[in-house]
């Protein structure tokens, strides 16, 4: 996996947009989409922002969705699925609180995780690991703990992990604000209870301040990478990054995690047609909701392939600007291929330049 340091890669961020000249806008989300037709389909013409000041429009040749959602894509009207069925069409904000309690669609998504943070980094000793497994498994018996709030079970799985990953959060959906809140209430309820569990034993003093969810929507676009092609490495003409990670399923609730890997030597690639999004000519779509089914999805939804697809997205918009009117389709591959290589991205190993 990629770890980085949290502060450090910001404040990097934010120094190379400066140097980059861009226009930045932290802390203000999309609220709707302006689009136009053209010859080639859709173009998303305007995005609209909302900021303290009220709402902005901004425009751009090329537009390239990273929200991990699709937001900016659903609200210009873009197809999408989630967990194993089609989502009908909905007016966005107005889908409902939680996916168990819509009447409209009913299907599984991965549950969430929430972080937290040790108050001190202890490994714990034999009988430190002992004492706090059996407090975990006297919480849960008399129902102080749910099962879900320790996913990994073992404490000493949980301290080394640093409250990394150690529990599921179910039944919400990231693309609908109210699910998300929810989420994140009943993400703080689970590291309270296991506060409460673990009590000064190995006190908590930190959390995430949001619960991540693995999945949500999955928007479509012109090529829908399908697990058995991940699996086996299949190669693409437009392929533009690489990605690295297992088939990773997580199951609602405790049912755990279903997972397919890799072959030594065999690495998946992304495409760009699993970014390029169905009936729009200057929209691209990139990280955890690019195009693929739900078992390709929960491998290449990870920070590291995520951070590639970002880039590739990217160049392909550069090149799409200087030589094809903004418009994604028509491009040259190996141009894309070209500017990524100069710019110290890792291509596909069968890519030609």
């Amino acid at each position: 996996g990629i770890r980085v340091n949290i502060p450090a890669a910001a404040n990097m961020m934010d120094t190379m947009l400066a140097e980059a000249g861009c226009d930045i806008y932290y802390e203000q989300s999309c609220c709707a989409v302006e689009c136009e037709e053209s010859p080639a389909g859709k173009r998303v013409s305007a995005v609209i922002i909302a900021s303290k000041q009220g709402l902005r429009r901004l425009k751009a040749d090329v537009v390239i969705d990273a929200t991990g959602d699709g937001d900016i894509c659903v609200f210009a009207g873009a197809d999408y699925e989630g967990g194993d069925t089609i989502i009908p069409k909905r007016t966005p904000g107005c889908e409902g609180s939680r996916v168990s309690d819509s009447s409209e669609a009913k299907y599984d998504l991965q549950p969430g995780t929430i972080r937290y943070y040790y108050a001190m980094d202890s490994k714990g000793g034999e009988a430190q690991n002992a004492e706090g497994t059996s407090r975990i498994e006297n919480a849960i018996q008399a129902g102080k703990l749910n099962t879900t709030d320790v996913f990994v079970r073992q404490y000493q799985e949980m301290i080394s992990g640093r409250g990394n990953n150690c529990n599921h959060i179910s039944g919400y959906d990231g693309g609908d604000s109210d699910s998300r809140t929810y989420a994140d209430i009943a993400g703080r309820a689970a590291v309270r209870r296991i506060m409460d569990a673990f009590g000064e034993m190995n006190p908590i003093e930190n959390a995430a301040p949001e619960t991540a969810l693995r999945e949500t929507r999955r928007i479509v676009c012109d090529h829908r990478i399908t697990a058995e092609e991940y699996v086996a490495a299949v190669p693409y003409e437009d392929g533009v990054c690489n990605s690295f990670y297992p088939i990773d399923l997580h199951r609602e609730g405790d049912g755990g995690i279903y997972q397919i890997f890799l072959t030594d030597g065999q690495v998946p690639s992304i495409p760009l047609s699993a970014m390029t999004v169905t009936g729009f000519s200057n929209l691209l779509v990139c990280g955890r909701c690019a195009c693929g089914d739900r078992l390709a999805n929960s491998a290449y939804r990870v920070k590291a392939s995520c951070m590639a697809m970002g880039q590739a997205a990217a160049a392909a918009a550069v090149i799409a600007i200087r030589e094809n009117q903004g418009e994604i389709r028509g491009c040259d591959i190996t141009h894309i291929r070209k500017l990524l290589l100069d710019s110290g991205a890792m291509l596909p190993q069968y890519a030609n330049v």
